[in-house]
């Protein structure tokens, strides 16, 4: 990296840990309140995390259409500097009269969820921007590894905060982290710039039949490159069953029976460990990426699960657990990996579109995810660890056939 790149780096990596640390405890507080302040807390929690999810799917799409037709740098900026403005007005005004603090809260929520969503698909398009080619694998690596460390850290920075200075200056100070975002994004200098023909379309007719076929214009380009819509397909699948594993983990203890062990709370702890160590491999791997790379990346997804169950029958949850490491291991590095493609392969000028179809996809697969599985399996059964580790190698061969079929040939 040359001197820019390095300072893009540090510029964006710290604004995007501040800004999700901001997010950690935005939600910390206000689950807290919503929870031990309200009778129908419960429900309230529901609409308060389901809101995040629907207007994600929407929104991410209109985000990306914003992404590929204005300046993405202006786009995180704006979406910071409104977030912060939100949370020290909802702050400022928490025990006040002037409104009830319950919808304050749902709605401040809803908004910065938009805007969260508005913004996701700029933030990874404005990467190929701020560093070269061949830096955005490792621009990506420090990434996930500041969001891995940030995700242990934040819960434990945010009970501090909440118990000493109480969930009004929570919020304050969280606002405050939007604007120091603002600004560090604000620092960043692009070193390569978007082509304008598309921009131009957008800024000139900005009539809904227009955006609509913006919308068809970049699904069309998605679709015509066979081999990028069929790696996201199997992405979007992976999530599916990614949604299934998450869906079981919190029933570890039953479907295991370790003595003396807390099976979920351990499934917990080792899963930074995987992601972070995961990010911190990537960062060694070579800046050519293929997509066999990611099948095989998958299929090393799908052993460890496969493992789980087989070594359940140790009776040692330690042994048990090192597959769970394993398994967040190489996620992180697929999910690293397929992101640094789309990003190195995409015209820019639909980078941000392709990124708000992977969101949404990622956003609807899930949900439908969790019921499936819910619904179909035995959530304290450890075998379905193995029916999900089996499920991510056939996907992975299944895709990789159709990909030879199709007649496309790369070398690893």
């Amino acid at each position: 990296m040359n001197n820019t790149e390095k300072r893009n780096s540090l510029y964006i990596i710290s604004s995007k840990s501040i800004s999700r640390f901001g997010n950690i405890l935005f939600d910390y507080a206000n689950s807290v309140w919503l929870v031990n302040s309200t009778i129908n807390g419960s429900l309230l929690m529901a609409i308060y995390q389901s809101s995040e999810s629907i207007i994600g799917i929407i929104f991410s799409l209109i985000g990306g259409l914003l992404s590929d037709s204005k300046s993405r740098k202006k786009i995180l900026i704006i979406s910071d500097l409104v977030s912060g403005v939100l949370c020290v007005f909802l702050g400022t005004l928490f025990y006040s009269k002037i409104f009830s603090i319950v919808y304050g809260i749902l709605s401040v929520n809803i908004i910065l969820s938009i805007l969260s969503s508005l913004s996701s698909p700029a933030f990874k398009s404005i990467i190929k921007e701020i560093v070269s080619k061949k830096q955005i694998g490792k621009l990506n690596s420090w990434l996930e590894v500041s969001s891995e460390l940030t995700k242990i850290i934040s819960p434990i920075i945010s009970l501090s905060l909440v118990k000493f200075i109480g969930i009004q200056g929570a919020l304050i100070i969280n606002g405050v982290t939007f604007f120091i975002s603002a600004f560090l994004t604000f620092l960043t200098q692009n070193i390569s710039k978007k082509e304008d023909h598309n921009i131009l379309q957008v800024q000139k007719q900005n009539n809904i039949r227009t955006i609509a076929n913006n919308f068809i214009e970049g699904f069309n380009y998605l679709y015509n490159k066979k081999h990028i819509f069929i790696i996201i397909c199997t992405a979007a699948l992976i999530n599916f069953l990614i949604a299934g594993y998450q869906l079981y983990l919190p029933f570890s203890n039953k479907a295991f029976n370790f003595v003396g062990i807390n099976t979920y709370a351990m499934f917990l702890s080792l899963t930074p460990i995987g992601g972070i160590t995961g990010a911190l491999f990537s960062t060694k791997l070579s800046s050519s990426i293929t997509i066999n790379k990611l099948y095989i990346y998958i299929v090393m997804c799908g052993l460890p699960l496969c493992a789980i169950y087989p070594l359940s029958f140790t009776k040692n949850a330690l042994i048990t657990g090192i597959s769970i490491i394993f398994f967040n291991f190489f996620e992180t590095i697929f999910n690293i990996q397929f992101m640094t493609y789309i990003q190195q392969n995409i015209d820019d000028n639909y980078t941000g579109r392709v990124f708000s179809f992977i969101f949404s996809g990622a956003l609807l697969f899930m949900p439908f995810g969790s019921f499936f599985f819910e619904h179909f399996t035995n959530v304290y059964s450890n075998f379905n660890y193995l029916i999900i580790g089996c499920a991510f190698v056939i996907i992975s061969l299944l895709s990789f056939v159709l990909m030879q079929i199709l007649g496309y040939k790369e070398k690893l």
